[in-house]
């Protein structure tokens, strides 16, 4: 993968977007130093490898634009929850790196995983970086380049903030991905679909500016042969998607982040990949979570948020399990198969 920045070979995400470690540091040591740049000529300098040294000022406008936060470089201590309305809870809760320190790996993994899908639309479509994000349509071969970008996405920061999984050697860690990694797909855009269209029964987010609509199917395939039986075959998984992202408004970033680890321990402990130190950590994240659940909610919201939390993990696996029964169907259809680009995961 290459920066975003400037376009060198990356080493991992820094400050949520894919970035090479000169122009992180540039990044921090700017912010750090309260350093303000001015461009002598247009704020359009090239800031490509061989020249991103010439115009500090465009170097750092681009960090901005593809999506650096300017908290995460000036202090990483302190992660705080988003914001949650009023009616729902009694008081929101940090997340600090003293109590909390395996939730808060949780909470910068999920974090990082949105802010990166959102990275990808923003340098897709630079002209919506100062605009309110617009939801539209999506195509199947834009929908596989987005999906393969996030397998990648998803595989380096579980390895970065997830001990349990970075403890596995990569082809441990290739067999646990190509069994989770729809599954946590799908537990983002189910969560995502619950903020973008929270009263729109037709419509489910792919990823970040991207939709389907189950009214118009044929669009997402192109309108190839085979599409009107596909679109049947569709509509129960889609109304399983909608009726289950019904259930994730409300729920903090921390806490769906947490549902997405577990299907993690799951798959790990079914593959016996999770030994006696990884089941260490597991109890401790979940007491972890347990207590900041009950810290925000309080003591009887708090124990029926923490159980309905994952009551869920069986309705993602009957999503899965009906999307994989629907999918076997549409190659009868459809060869060429959306889910077709995980059967052979390559990392």
């Amino acid at each position: 993968m290459k920066c975003t920045i400037c376009e060198n070979s990356s080493d991992g995400y820094h400050f949520n977007v894919v970035s090479c470690r000169a122009c992180s540091s540039f990044f921090r040591r700017t912010l750090a130093e309260n350093k303000t740049y001015v461009c002598r000529k247009e704020n359009k300098c090239n800031v490509s490898f061989n020249y991103r040294n010439i115009c500090r000022a465009c170097r750092m406008r681009r960090c901005f634009e593809v999506g650096m936060k300017k908290a995460d470089a000036i202090s990483d201590t302190q992660i705080l929850t988003p914001p949650i309305p009023a009616l729902q809870v009694q008081a929101a809760t940090s997340i600090t790196m003293d109590t909390s320190m395996h939730l808060k790996n949780v909470y910068l993994f999920w974090h990082g995983y949105l802010s990166s899908l959102k990275s990808l639309y923003t340098v897709e479509n630079p002209k919506t970086i100062f605009t309110e994000t617009e939801y539209k349509l999506i195509k199947q071969s834009h929908y596989d380049k987005v999906e393969r970008a996030s397998m990648s996405m998803l595989f380096s920061l579980l390895i970065e903030h997830i001990t349990p999984f970075k403890r596995l050697n990569h082809d441990q860690r290739v067999i646990i991905m190509k069994n989770v990694a729809r599954s946590i797909a799908m537990i983002y855009k189910t969560s995502l679909t619950a903020v973008v269209f929270p009263n729109d029964a037709d419509k489910f987010v792919t990823s970040f500016g991207y939709y389907i609509d189950r009214k118009n199917v044929g669009y997402f395939f192109e309108y190839r042969d085979g599409y009107n039986e596909i679109e049947k075959l569709l509509y129960p998984v889609v109304n399983e998607i909608i009726s289950v992202a019904k259930g994730f408004l409300g729920y903090r970033e921390v806490e769906v982040g947490l549902l997405a680890v577990m299907l993690l321990a799951q798959r790990m402990r079914k593959e016996e990949l999770s030994d006696a130190e990884n089941e260490i950590y597991w109890r401790e994240l979940l007491a972890e979570a347990h207590a900041d659940i009950v810290n925000t909610y309080g003591f009887a919201n708090g124990g029926i948020k923490f159980a309905e939390l994952f009551m869920k993990l069986s309705r993602i696996n009957d999503i899965m399990n009906l999307m994989n029964e629907s999918v076997t169907l549409m190659k009868i259809f459809m060869p060429t198969s959306v889910m077709e680009i995980w059967d052979h995961y390559n990392c």
